[in-house]
């Protein structure tokens, strides 16, 4: 067992309000997630780079989602650390239980939570992808989900021949504070500002950009168990990256870019697994894992549980903000 170690880049971006990943209803756009993407990150960045230093071979760099920093660094939380129950938003995790579960059987660990977090009538509610922070570590570690400030900005379409405002073209933007986001890249050149989502031209989702250190990720071998920092998919398109003995997680859908014409914009391509997901690794090249990693896809790392990873970045953070 064991995969290599890399070292890697550690930003502090510094976003604030921003209307990241929305989906739209009608006329109402709303904003799906409590974290930049991967590729919305990436795009940011590379974005920054062709305009600044006019660099054309940007295939390389891979970027992490921008995970905020809620007073400590949060994360998408996985399958066997579970909210106490379907309503609440605390959640538990026995230390050292992801390296357990490559050797031991996911419903036993479950049913172990239960007697381990010193929770009466727990009902362990599995929520894969939810974004947490640590609240305490020791014997138990906790966790609970953050909740982003939010508000609501109305936008009107003005036309070009009235020259004010066009009848039914009234739309509204689910605005999120993001405050300051963590990021994990190979980026070896220098960013200090970027600009993420819609509306930067009003002041909304511009980055200051900060390297605060280094980190070292572990990366799964046979027989280790990986988590997913970005969404994961075993094989696309014919080719395999890593075969899995056992996923545990919820799926999602992949947006991609295309261009058609005059006309572009995301669609829907294929399914993955979320960010958060588990994986007992069967079989996994390096290399082949890390061929989607620019485009947001298997950041997998091999981690004992979710709280040492988050003192990991705490410690390459060097700060609590």
């Amino acid at each position: 067992m064991g995969g290599g170690r890399m070292r890697l880049n550690l930003f502090q971006v510094r976003i604030g309000y921003a209307t990241v990943s929305s989906r739209r209803i009608e006329h109402y756009y709303f904003s799906e997630k409590d974290f930049i993407p991967s590729t919305t990150v990436r795009g940011a960045f590379l974005n920054q780079l062709v305009r600044d230093r006019g660099l054309e071979e940007l295939e390389r760099y891979f970027f992490s989602p921008g995970y905020p920093i809620y007073g400590r660094p949060s994360g998408p939380i996985h399958p066997l650390a579970p909210a106490l129950g379907r309503k609440r938003n605390e959640y538990v995790e026995l230390p050292g239980i992801l390296q357990r579960w490559g050797k031991e059987d996911y419903g036993k660990l479950l049913a172990e939570i239960v007697g381990g977090s010193g929770q009466e009538r727990i009902r362990p509610k599995p929520k894969t992808g939810d974004i947490v922070v640590p609240k305490s570590s020791g014997k138990v570690n906790f966790f609970s989900r953050i909740s982003l400030d939010t508000f609501i900005q109305d936008n009107v379409a003005i036309g070009k021949g009235s020259g004010s405002s066009k009848t039914g073209m009234l739309f509204s933007y689910e605005v999120k504070d993001y405050g300051d986001v963590w990021v994990i890249s190979n980026l070896d050149v220098e960013v200090t500002e970027i600009h993420v989502g819609r509306g930067w031209t009003r002041g909304l989702g511009t980055g200051k950009v900060v390297k605060r250190g280094e980190v070292d990720l572990d990366l799964p071998g046979p027989g280790d168990v990986g988590y997913c920092l970005t969404p994961c998919v075993p094989s696309l398109l014919g080719r395999e990256f890593f075969s899995a003995e056992e996923v545990r997680g919820t799926t999602d859908i992949y947006m991609s870019w295309y261009t058609w014409g005059k006309r572009a914009g995301l669609r829907p391509s294929f399914k993955v697994v979320r960010e958060g997901s588990i994986v007992r690794v069967k079989d996994v090249d390096q290399d082949r894992l890390m061929e989607l990693w620019p485009a947001g896809l298997n950041m997998m790392v091999k981690v004992p549980d979710m709280a040492s990873l988050l003192e990991k970045v705490e410690r390459g953070l060097g700060v609590r903000t």
